[in-house]
This record gives C-alpha cells, structure tokens and sequence, in this order.
C-alpha cells in the first residue's frame, strides 16, 4: 500500500468524517490534458475537482494516444492507467475514449470498437466499488492531425456510443455536439485549450453530481454493516466496517484488511471484497474459521496469524509476540500479547499463544487487542488512535477492566468488541465527557 495516512483528529474526534466519493476520468490526450500548459490545474479532471468540491476525489487516468480497442495501436487496457485506475476502486467512472480509434490504422468496424468499449466498462462495472457509469462521446476533431478522422467519429462512433448507453442505461454526455462550432478552443484542431476543457469539467459535473452516490458508501455499508471513516489531511479515507464480535473488516482506499473473518454469524463473504491483508488473533472458532479464510484469500494475499494457527492452516506467516512486519514503507504489522491472566481463567487464553496486532500506517496507530484481559503490556502502547478492546467476561475483560486498559494507554477512540450479552453501560458512563477519550459502540457482540 502505497499511500500516505495521517488520521483528521485534529478539531474533534468525535466526528465520525465522510469518505470522499470517487470519479476515475478515464480517457486518452484530451482527458490527460495534452497542451494544455498547467495541465495539473486546468485539465478537465483538474477544473471537474474544482466543480465537485471537497465532498469528491477525482483522478485522471488520461493516456496519449490510447484507443478503447483492444487491438489499437495504444490500448488504454495495457497501460499502467489501467492498473492505477482499476486499483483506485471508483464510485463513479467517466469514460471518454475513441478519438484514437478513428485513426487507419486502428479502425476496423463500429461493431468491433463498440465491443470492446463495453468490455473495458464493464470491467470497472464489474469491480467490488460497483461504480456508476458516464459515458462520454468524442469532442469533435476539427482537423486530421495524427491521423485522427473526424468522418469515422461522426459517421460511426458516435451512433455506435449512443446505442451502447442506451442498452446499458448509462448516462450520456454528447461532447461531440457541445464542442462543435468551437474551433478556437482547439488550437491544434484536436485538443481542447482550457476553456475547452472547462466546457467539457462542467458537462461531466452536471452528471456526475445527479449520481446516486453517498460519501462512505462502501461494499460493507451496502450490505448492511456499520462503518466508520476517517477523513486524513491528504483526503484519503480509511474505513473500518464492523462486522460482527472479532470480526472487522478495514479499507484503505481499496486496500482491504480483514481480520479474524468467520461465518459463523451468517457473514456472506463472497459478498465483501477479498483480503490484501488477513489477519487472525487465534485459533478459537470465533476467530479462526478455514472456511471464512477460502473465502477472503486470493492471489497475493498476505495471511498473518499467531503460530498455531499457523500450524493449523499452513497458509499464514507466524507472528512471535513484539515481532514487526513492515508492508511498505509507510505500513506495518507488530504483533502484541494477548492473554488471560485472573486466576482461574488462564487456560481460556494462555500466556505467550494469542496475538493482538499494532497496525501502522504512517502516524496513524490501531490497536486490535484480540482476546485479552487488562494486562501490563498495554501500558508500552503509545498514541493509539483507534483501539479495539475485548469485553467478554469470563473470557477476555469485565467492563472495569475495559475501563482500567483504557486509563494505561489513553487512546483517542475505543470500541468496545467481541461484548456478546456484557453490560457496557459502566464504560460508556466512566468516559463520558473525557475529552481525551471517546467510546464508541456498535454491532459488535
């Protein structure tokens, strides 16, 4: 994971901040901004964040010289774009392609350039952040520079794209028509100037804005599960979604952790995105299910565990107590202990089997304890952001020893998890108005 995540608690943690939505402008020169001097400003994607505002992320995923055809001279699907915008999991994906395919060289049929434009589409209609589709046709080219043919776009194309919105319905915006008339905003007869691509900024935001899109809306939220997200410095979200008991579920604009999946509370996971990260604490069945791990694994997926379950899957790397992992640069993984120590009880969590996990993303710090009791090692944690704190009585902590686990490391937020039938009134009651130390509740039993 490559980006950089500091948390926004700067005003007030108790604001539980919006993910901004998501708009991939995917396209070809005219998207990427070809000619135009500050093309970082006065792009059209530039000049459509400026229309959006701060409630949307809008990224260009621009190539020049890139056709929709697969069998172009450029397509856009092998460029590294593709990747970046695939990985960016948009919510909303604005799709102007074809200039390109209008050239001799890349031009066959309407019928073979309209399949594979529908094949790019729906492969991001396809992608886990089930994006909304605006589809946009080309502007006009005013001249046959670079071999670019104004006659394929109007006599082909463009009937070819409205048929396919229309079967799809999938908004359209006719740029074609709105940039006919207009030469003198195509200096070069093909590439728009920024007063060209402010036309086209303003066409797309009128769209884009009519989307039935929700800030934070994600996978997890869609199906019904609670979620929290955090607004960082750089505008990048990091949403955790509550499961059920151990179970979270954490997303990193698209980089998706889970820790501790289970079925064994109904959780459809060929429903939630697969894991780049999976985490699990330990190997009692409501941590630890072969099942849910099938599920979430996928190629590349990396599987961190304690060493029996290790053992047991032979899937995971092991994790010894104080061992860190660094992902990236900007990402790690410390593993910390996790036990029972109240006498009678320590056979339900042994010293020295079970995990917590540190995870650390630049400065932002969340703590996952796993099933645990108020033990002295909680007092080396530092600047915790966000702690997941078990309250399980006999198995893991009564509410005063929530509270006391709480006084040792001070963090900012605290979820209560794996609660079941325990009373938390008393944890909620002995914080409130600390202005240090929030408590949230949610569906964690």
């Amino acid at each position: 994971m490559q980006t950089r995540l500091t948390l926004f608690l700067l005003l007030c943690c108790t604001v539980v901040c919006a993910q901004k939505i998501r708009v991939a402008c995917i396209g070809n020169s005219i998207t990427y901004g070809y000619t135009i001097e500050d093309r970082d400003h006065d792009s059209y994607p530039a000049q459509l964040q400026k229309l959006l505002g701060d409630e949307y992320r809008v990224e260009n995923f621009g190539v020049c010289g890139a056709t929709a055809q697969n069998a172009g001279d450029l397509p856009w699907t092998t460029t590294p774009e593709y990747k970046k915008a695939k990985d960016f999991q948009p919510q909303i994906a604005v799709f102007k392609l074809g200039t390109n395919d209008s050239k001799p060289q890349n031009w066959v049929s309407a019928e073979r350039f309209i399949n594979d434009v529908e094949q790019l589409i729906n492969e991001f209609v396809n992608l886990r952040s089930n994006p909304k589709v605006v589809l946009c046709l080309p502007a006009k080219a005013y001249k046959e520079a670079w071999s670019i043919r104004d006659e394929i776009i109007r006599k082909h194309e463009l009937k070819a794209l409205k048929a396919l919105a229309k079967k799809n319905n999938w908004p359209l915006i006719d740029l074609y028509k709105m940039t006919s008339g207009k030469a003198e905003l195509f200096p070069d007869g093909i590439h728009p100037n920024e007063k060209g691509a402010k036309i086209i900024a303003e066409a797309v935001a009128k769209v884009v804005q009519k989307q039935d899109v929700k800030p934070g809306q994600n996978v997890a939220s869609q199906l019904g599960y609670d979620s929290d997200s955090f607004v960082t410095k750089t505008g990048k979200t990091l949403t955790i979604s509550f499961i059920k008991h151990g179970t979270l579920m954490l997303d990193v604009d698209g980089y998706t952790v889970h820790i501790d999946p289970v079925t064994m509370f109904g959780t459809d996971y060929s429903r939630l995105p697969k894991a780049d990260l999976l985490l699990v604490t330990h190997e009692h069945g409501d941590h630890y299910d072969p099942a849910a791990i099938a599920a979430v694994m996928k190629d590349g997926t990396l599987f961190i565990s304690n060493g029996r379950v290790a053992e047991l899957s032979k899937k995971s790397e092991a994790m010894q107590i104080g061992q860190k992992i660094t992902i990236s640069s900007n990402f790690s993984i410390t593993a910390t202990a996790a036990y029972n120590n109240s006498p009678g009880k320590e056979q339900f969590h042994p010293k020295g089997r079970d995990v917590g996990f540190l995870i650390e993303l630049d400065d932002l710090k969340v703590y996952v304890a796993g099933d645990t009791e108020d033990i002295p090692e909680m007092k080396q944690l530092n600047d915790i952001d966000v702690a997941f704190l078990p309250v399980n009585q006999p198995y893991t902590m009564t509410p005063q020893q929530c509270i006391n686990a709480v006084e040792m490391f001070c963090p900012k937020i605290v979820y209560p998890y794996h609660y079941g039938q325990t009373d938390l009134s008393p944890v909620v009651s002995h914080f409130k108005g600390n202005d240090k130390v929030e408590v949230r509740i949610r569906q964690l039993q």
